[in-house]
């Protein structure tokens, strides 16, 4: 990091190629964690070891990777004085940190610190609609981690607060004529039919 070049744009590419390397482990991690469940008690207990060691270097790579671009997104944050891109990408950094992150307090501060990013972005800029996009997905992430947390924290309100926030922001996100609104829909729209589903299971258990 330390040899990390000055200028935002140069900063914020370097970022942006580490934030996809990181997005890549993130997913060598899923598809391993997904072949260790599937192996189940029937896998060799050596061979299921050496995955349980290969999936926890991968992780720690991952997140590695994740938290130097993050870093990156706020060098190029502040040479710029301001950069929404910047901001969002350092928010989508924070998200799969939380995604991958294992200890619940941990999940929670970095969702909550994503959709802080975020909300700046759309004081700045309200119809930015990656940043409203990203936004949604932080809150749904956070909300199933406040479910999962449980306690005081975990309160039923709070949970409803955000899918409802969610679904919001990605109603606004389908209907948006935008140019990059079209290549994001198909995802909004998957994820809002989610947060729908997880507020109606709110209300009914």
């Amino acid at each position: 990091m330390a040899r990390a070049p000055a200028d935002s744009k140069a900063l914020g590419n370097l970022g942006n190629a580490l934030l996809a390397r990181g997005e890549l482990k993130k997913g060598l991690c899923e598809e391993l964690a997904a072949s260790l469940a599937a192996a189940g008690a029937g896998a060799p207990w050596q061979e299921a070891e050496a995955m349980g060691r290969t999936l926890a270097q991968l992780r720690a790579e991952a997140a590695t990777l994740l938290t130097s671009a993050g870093e990156l997104f706020r060098r190029a944050l502040e040479a710029e004085g301001w950069s929404s891109r910047a901001l969002v990408n350092w928010g989508r950094a924070m998200c799969l940190r939380a995604e991958l992150a294992e200890a619940p307090e941990a999940v929670e501060k970095l969702y909550r610190a994503a959709i802080d990013k975020f909300e700046a972005v759309l004081e700045e800029e309200p119809g930015m609609v990656p940043a409203k996009f990203r936004c949604a997905l932080a809150m749904k992430g956070l909300a199933a981690a406040v479910a999962a947390a449980g306690g005081p924290g975990g309160s039923r309100a709070a949970q409803a607060q955000l899918l409802q926030d969610a679904a919001n922001y990605l109603t606004d996100v389908l209907a948006s004529d935008a140019p990059d609104a079209a290549a994001l829909q198909p995802a909004a729209a998957e994820a809002l039919r989610e947060a729908q589903a997880a507020a109606a299971a709110l209300r009914g258990g």
